[in-house]
């Protein structure tokens, strides 16, 4: 097995790794210049709170105080490593949102860093390297909340850490061991938020798919998954499984919002069809853009799945659209917490809804349905459309059964 290991990845290690050569740090620096100027340009200073960091900010503080991590009622997601790195560097150079703020800054400059190593471990040129770098860190939305204490830059810092380590290869590391250092990153990234270290179950996939691709023999590619599987998931597991015990066990009451966000009532069927549409639907709205290439790809090389798996795609996008009509209230307003007039978004709280970007609405059988709100939910069934279609081309590669005309332009060399 390890031989067959070497030789799927024998390819990679001589054609994927450029040098890391004293032009790269030249650009490291640069980078990091970029990032501290539009850091600088915004200059948060100010002592107050943005969105939700005060309370992130009051559970480093108590974390200081007390030398124990109590979660409040307001945060729906971990905390525990988002506060512990916060924690560090207030110890060291005073509590302050702005001192916290710094803390963000280092990270995001860290994930820079590693954003731009990963393209060049994964053969991108240097300056497609240095265009994908500078498109993370001069975004609008990475820069506000690098002048935040909010979790999303520590949560994609984490996840991009991880993202490396897995592509990194060191002669005196084995492989299993990179693997087991790679899911403690991502266990480490869970702690920040959930969305940060859920996406380990696509490296089992991507792994599986991409060793079926290099033709290795089925039954040592199924070796090779299972065992990088098992060392990734080890300590994941061990970590998250921690966590829950320790908030439940532990911890003094559970956060409201966080029982909240998990917790679903598997006696009203009802309610866990709705939560899970609403998720796919959600998932599929983002992955729209992606999701219409591969539609257009598939009708530009007239590849279309068996009569079977559009049958299937069919019934589950038509199975979405009655859960959407019947289960009603979950799933009905996919549009209404992403997209509302963030001028009068006070309405939120004094009505307990927001106002939504209807746009002009047409009359259908006496019911006003709004443009809007019909366009956002028609790139959502899009989105889901892409991925099935994507679906319908990695499953017969893992079944070898029928192989596709072209799988290696749907999912990248």
């Amino acid at each position: 097995m390890q031989n067959s290991r070497k030789a799927a990845f024998a390819d990679s290690t001589n054609s994927e790794r450029p040098s890391f050569l004293l032009h790269d740090v030249a650009v490291i620096v640069v980078i990091l210049l970029i990032q501290l100027a539009a850091f600088f340009l915004v200059w948060p200073n100010q002592e107050f709170p943005v969105i939700d960091d005060w309370d992130y900010a009051a559970t480093v503080n108590g974390l200081l105080e007390s030398h124990k991590i109590l979660l409040s009622d307001w945060p729906a997601m971990p905390l525990v490593t988002h506060v512990a790195w916060g924690a560090a560097f207030t110890k060291l150079i005073g509590f302050s949102y702005f001192h916290l703020r710094i803390s963000t800054l280092v990270l995001a400059i860290l994930t820079d860093i590693a954003l731009y190593a990963w393209g060049r471990v994964v053969g991108l040129r240097r300056s497609t390297a240095l265009f994908l770098t500078l498109c993370l860190a001069l975004n609008p939305i990475w820069i506000f909340y690098i002048s935040t204490f909010m979790t999303d830059v520590p949560g994609v810092a984490w996840m991009m850490f991880a993202l490396l380590s897995l592509r990194l290869r060191f002669n005196f590391v084995q492989h299993r061991w990179r693997c087991f250092w790679t899911g403690v990153l991502i266990g480490i990234a869970f702690l920040v938020r959930q969305t940060s270290g859920i996406w380990i179950f696509t490296v089992v996939v991507g792994e599986a798919v991409w060793l079926f691709r290099k033709k290795q023999s089925r039954s040592s590619s199924i070796w090779i998954v299972l065992e990088d599987s098992f060392f990734l998931l080890l300590p994941f597991c061990a970590i998250v499984g921690s966590f829950y015990y320790w908030l439940y066990k532990a911890h003094p009451g559970v956060p409201y919002n966080f029982d909240r966000m998990i917790l679903l009532d598997w006696r009203d069927p009802h309610a866990v069809l709705g939560r899970l549409a609403w998720i796919v639907l959600h998932c599929g709205f983002y992955l729209s853009p992606l999701s219409a290439c591969i539609v257009y790809d598939h009708i530009r090389r007239r590849d279309w799945p068996t009569q079977r798996v559009t049958l299937a795609i069919a019934a589950i996008l038509a199975g979405l659209f009655a859960i959407r009509i019947f289960v009603g209230s979950q799933v009905a307003a996919i549009d209404n917490f992403e997209f509302f007039d963030l001028g009068y978004g006070c309405d939120f709280w004094l009505n307990g809804r927001n106002q939504v970007l209807a746009g002009p609405a047409i009359s259908v059988f006496g019911t006003k349905i709004s443009l809007f709100t019909t366009a956002v939910n028609g790139l959502a069934y899009l989105g889901v459309l892409g991925i099935l279609l994507q679906a319908s081309l990695i499953l017969p590669v893992l079944s070898e059964k029928r192989p596709p005309k072209d799988l290696s332009s749907t999912l990248g060399s």
